[in-house]
């Protein structure tokens, strides 16, 4: 049964504006990562004592940067990591920077939540949820592999696209011209497109596949 992290993460932020805890974490954060910031040098491409762990009343934050990072970011992985969503660790990027739940850059594991933010809010953008009468330790790992395996072949990802369009797709495109009339621009430079068929249904380019 799949358990929504939309309704926990928004519990858990509004508990957590108050209060000195996150407080005293984002300076944790910060001292640490300025301090660590003497660890670098120009001449090398290997980053030292990475990553900075930082502890909080969950689950650590594990920090691959030795920039200063911003605070509001910083709050929003704090909140994450003492949320009851992310298992072992929550990682941030170098390129961490604040999002809409979930801070873009932030990558961790969950054993109990699907949690379509932290994919990214523009990358989940079209998502849907499908019940299934499976459970994952129904599952062999050579079975779930080759799931993964043939998801990967049949769904275009970066600049590949489809061959042909997939079935039902110029319907979807219609019944939304039909709800909301397309501008000119729209309907010159994407709808009269072909390969804005045959792009519908594949991953993003911009996919950050974590």
């Amino acid at each position: 049964m799949y358990i929504s992290a939309f309704r926990a993460l928004k519990q858990h932020f509004q508990s957590s504006k108050s209060g000195s805890g996150i407080i005293s974490l984002r300076k944790n954060i910060l001292s640490r990562v300025i301090s660590t910031k003497s660890t670098f040098s120009s001449s090398s491409d290997s980053p030292q004592n990475l990553p900075i762990i930082v502890p909080t009343s969950n689950v650590p934050i594990h920090l691959f940067s030795s920039m200063k990072v911003d605070q509001p970011s910083i709050d929003q992985l704090i909140s994450l990591a003492q949320s009851v969503i992310p298992v072992g660790f929550v990682a941030s990027m170098p390129d961490v920077h604040l999002g809409k739940g979930v801070t873009i850059g932030s990558v961790f594991a969950s054993d109990r939540y699907i949690c379509p933010n932290a994919v990214g809010v523009d990358i989940g953008c079209g998502m849907t949820a499908i019940p299934i009468n499976i459970h994952k330790d129904d599952l062999s790992l050579p079975q779930k592999l080759a799931i993964q395996r043939g998801i990967k072949q049949k769904v275009p990802t970066g600049f590949n696209s489809f061959k042909s369009p997939e079935t039902g797709v110029q319907n979807v495109i219609d019944n939304i011209s039909d709800e909301v009339k397309p501008t000119k621009w729209l309907e010159e430079n994407i709808l009269a497109n072909e390969k804005t068929s045959l792009q519908l249904g594949k991953s993003s380019i911009h996919n950050r596949l974590h």
